[in-house]
């Protein structure tokens, strides 16, 4: 075993570690004057030593924390017990750092007849600061309007927060050590709640979705559920944590809108449709001549009726979709023809503005199962839009080809373009863009959301590449299994 050289004593020893450590080291008379300071003080301090020999250390101290200090000075320091204490000091250049102290009343000789304080410190700020951040987190889990529940990786709960009362009826002890199927797998049939805990285990994927449960006193309710599994570095599901919203009013109120709006579009459309009748027929002469000027007001009222007979649509379709009634009548349609005819009943539109349609339509493309109802409606939102928020003179590229067994279509233009600002929102109910308010201000808001409602209705994707003044490209893909078939009570409105 290696020895230490003779002429090393305990006294180099000491005093070596004492100016080698991080923490620092002092001795201090009993009001805290700075007696001695190891060299550390210039790291943690910012100060020489010699800077605060013969200091007050509670020149130093935070103001909030002197009384924290001397409380230990009555008790501990006259018994001359060690104790710890933590406390913020003021570093040389200005703000405070957090400092845990062990402090040793003293009475040794060679230190003087006075009672003595060493004391040994450590920077604690980051350790503070992560505690004040875990203490915040914690008030803010316990104070959420939404419930927030963690399960172990068997799916036993652990620990949620109050809010769980308010959406379910049961106080954290009731459900605290029981399944988390209690709360989460609501009235789900078994295959989807065999799905979800697959999904959740052996995918270790999220769930998010809508689940309809039962409260303790029997009333049922939605929540709006979001299920995580956490994973450890082994990549092994750790726990999970879910956070649901109680959304039962707000789908009552969602109901009571669709209906009447529902309700109200179909009010509408009888007397709309009645004046459209009549205003084609004044209009063709058939209820006798009529001259320029009363042509001219008969076009303006026929042109706002068709924006109304529009807008009840879309209003009527929206209303459709949004009950979950839709019917998806899905049979083999080739999607070239589909877009062909989307084109011709948009063709006179192009042509007003003098807009050239590119058609480029891969060959051999496989007939899918659509509904082309449906799909004909998506195809004359894209090219309408395509068309009127394009400049006159312009270009519109209609693209329809596969990738990677998906049927992909492309409806491009050369026009103003979505502003980045604007670009998150395209696709919300009444949203337009600012740019486009300026220069087209008919409009409604609403063919880009009924769009994507009926794509992701059926089971299809869509999105857009966009720069401001350049022009927009959508896409919409489908794979080639296509729609899905779905038994309902209603179709849209063209």
């Amino acid at each position: 075993m290696e020895t230490a050289p003779p002429s090393w004593n305990n006294e180099d020893i000491l005093s070596l570690i004492v100016e080698q450590t991080t923490d620092m080291v002092a001795i201090h008379t009993f009001d805290w004057v700075f007696l001695y300071v190891s060299p550390s003080s210039r790291l943690l301090l910012g100060y020489e030593p010699d800077e605060l020999l013969n200091k007050s250390a509670f020149e130093l101290f935070h103001p909030d924390d002197l009384k924290k200090i001397s409380s230990h000075e009555t008790s501990d320091v006259n018994d001359q017990k060690i104790h710890t204490i933590t406390y913020r000091i003021k570093r040389k250049g200005g703000g405070y750092v957090w400092f845990e102290t062990t402090v040793k009343p003293i009475k040794d000789l060679r230190l003087g007849n006075e009672l003595r304080l060493i004391t040994v410190s450590r920077d604690v700020t980051s350790r503070k600061n992560s505690e004040e951040m875990v203490k915040k987190f914690v008030q803010a889990v316990e104070s959420a309007s939404d419930s927030i529940v963690m399960a172990n990786s068997e799916g036993i709960i652990m620990y949620t927060n109050p809010a769980i009362y308010n959406m379910t009826g049961y106080k954290p002890p009731e459900v605290i050590g029981k399944h988390a199927n209690f709360i989460w797998e609501g009235t789900m049939d078994k295959i989807f709640l065999t799905s979800l805990w697959h999904n959740l285990r052996e995918e270790k994927k999220p769930f998010n979705g809508e689940i309809t449960n039962v409260r303790k006193d029997g009333m049922r309710y939605v929540s709006d559920t979001h299920i995580t599994p956490i994973l450890d570095e082994k990549k092994d599901v750790s726990f999970y944590v879910g956070i649901a919203r109680d959304i039962t009013k707000a789908k009552e109120v969602d109901r009571m809108k669709t209906e009447f709006i529902s309700l109200a579009s179909h009010q509408l459309r009888t007397p709309l449709t009645s004046m459209k009748w009549r205003l084609e027929m004044l209009l063709k002469g058939e209820e006798g001549n009529i001259n320029d000027k009363q042509k001219e007001y008969l076009l303006n009222i026929n042109g706002t009726n068709e924006r109304m007979i529009d807008l009840v649509n879309s209003l009527l379709n929206i209303s459709r979709i949004e009950s979950g009634r839709l019917i998806i009548d899905s049979k083999p349609t080739s999607l070239t023809d589909l877009m062909l005819s989307a084109i011709d009943e948009v063709s006179n539109k192009a042509k007003d503005k003098q807009i050239r349609i590119i058609k480029d339509f891969q060959e051999a493309l496989p007939v899918i199962s659509v509904d082309p109802k449906l799909l004909r409606n998506v195809y004359i939102n894209l090219l309408t839009n395509a068309i009127k928020y394009t400049k006159e003179k312009g270009a519109i590229e209609v693209r329809i080809y596969e990738d990677n067994n998906m049927i992909l279509t492309q409806v491009a233009d050369n026009g103003y373009g979505i502003p980045k600002s604007d670009q998150d929102k395209i696709f919300q109910k009444f949203y337009r863009a600012d740019n486009i308010k300026k220069v087209e201000t008919d409009g409604t808001g609403l063919g880009l959301y009924l769009t994507k409602a009926i794509i992701e209705a059926s089971n299809g994707k869509i999105w857009f590449e966009s720069e401001e003044n350049k022009g927009t490209s959508f896409y919409v893909a489908l794979s080639r299994s296509g729609m899905e078939p779905k038994k309902g009570e209603v179709s849209i409105t063209v």
